[in-house]
């Protein structure tokens, strides 16, 4: 959760750039989006297994 809270700051230092600025790169989006996806995927595994675990 530490991890997401980090990353979740970081996107927005980011877009409040983006904003601040008008400018960004497509190619900077897309990898954005990539790790987000990537995280959620592996958020999702260690959800699925936390009840086994807290068992």
């Amino acid at each position: 959760m530490k991890a997401l809270r980090i990353i979740g700051a970081n996107i927005n230092q980011i877009a409040k750039k983006a904003n601040e600025t008008h400018n960004i790169y497509a190619e900077d989006v897309e990898k954005l989006r990539k790790e987000n996806e990537s995280l959620c995927h592996t958020l999702n595994q260690f959800l699925s297994i936390l009840p086994s675990i807290a068992a």
